[in-house]
């Protein structure tokens, strides 16, 4: 839907933190924001959005990021509507004469060269959903390189610090911005969706759902004591949703446990009797494919992880 950036947070260590949307104009929601961190040496972003926004993502970063010389794409994960759009991205500005510094997690690294696996497996799980993101090219440029759990990485007077967080994926990352204003995490799809306008929250665990790497992620996330989150899913939010984020998860999981023999869509109506949050955001948003998509995806990725635990 090509909104304008926004400005989340000036910092007074001199960074400026934007909204940068995401969103593929066939799309029903402003679904997806990147974020971007803009020191006064170099810039950051935060996820490069899907294929089919990168050229409304790059032009954005020309604009904001007029006096740096350096950009980072920091990937918290490979899937489509994340990082799907990062070649093109990185193309973009390199053409522009910015250097290029792409960080992904070490499992992902591959399948940014060659994503014909992460594009086929995408088609499987989203069927025409994948279409509304866009097929991913390869990343042929140099200046790919992977992640460790705790790097941080330098912007002027601004460090982030990136934090292997599995769940969602295997290849699932956050970063962690520490400011004299306070912290925030930059979740991914580690922490959810939420949606500022109506405080809904619903988990994001599409198969293959693994619940004690999620849960030991969020733990990990709490450690830092964050202000706020940001999510790349609808917007950002308090810092103490990761509580109220672990507790859902948990319900989500009780529920579909207790009823073994319900669809998934008889699961929904028990969840959204019983947990607020994700009441909240259906009442606001329900009638988007794109929320009912999250929904449905997460439901049947805890099924499969308790089906998968009883084996």
């Amino acid at each position: 839907m090509s909104l304008p950036p926004t400005l989340f947070l000036q910092s007074g260590l001199g960074a400026g933190i934007y909204v940068v949307d995401a969103t593929p104009q066939m799309l029903d929601i402003d679904f997806i924001k990147t974020y971007l961190v803009a020191d006064n040496t170099a810039c950051a972003l935060i996820d490069s959005g899907p294929s089919n926004a990168a050229s409304h993502v790059a032009e954005t970063l020309t604009r904001l990021c007029k006096n740096q010389e350096t950009i980072y794409i920091v990937l918290t994960h490979i899937h489509l509507d994340h990082g799907g759009g990062v070649a093109l991205v990185a193309e973009h500005l390199a053409q522009q004469g910015y250097r290029v510094e792409t960080l992904v997690h070490p499992r992902g690294e591959k399948h940014l060269r060659d994503p014909s696996k992460l594009w086929q497996a995408s088609r499987q799980v989203l069927g025409e959903r994948a279409y509304e993101f866009g097929e991913p090219v390869p990343y042929s440029l140099s200046g790919l390189r992977p992640t460790s759990d705790g790097e941080k990485l330098c912007l002027g007077n601004t460090v982030l610090e990136i934090i292997h967080t599995p769940g969602h994926a295997s290849h699932h990352q956050s970063i962690v911005l520490g400011l004299p204003e306070g912290t925030i995490v930059f979740t991914g799809d580690s922490a959810g969706v939420y949606d500022p306008l109506t405080s809904g929250l619903a988990p994001t665990t599409p198969p293959p759902f693994r619940l004690e790497p999620f849960l030991q992620s969020l733990k990990k996330m709490k450690a830092y004591d964050p202000e706020w989150i940001a999510p790349t899913h609808l917007g950002p939010g308090p810092g103490n949703l990761l509580e109220k984020h672990e507790e859902q998860v948990k319900l989500w999981v009780d529920i579909v446990s207790e009823n073994p023999g319900l669809s998934t869509e008889q699961l929904l109506e028990k969840i959204l009797e019983r947990d607020e949050l994700s009441r909240k955001l259906y009442t606001g948003l329900g009638w988007s494919k794109q929320i009912q998509g999250v929904l449905v995806d997460s439901i049947e990725g805890i099924k499969a992880y308790i089906e998968q635990a009883k084996r």
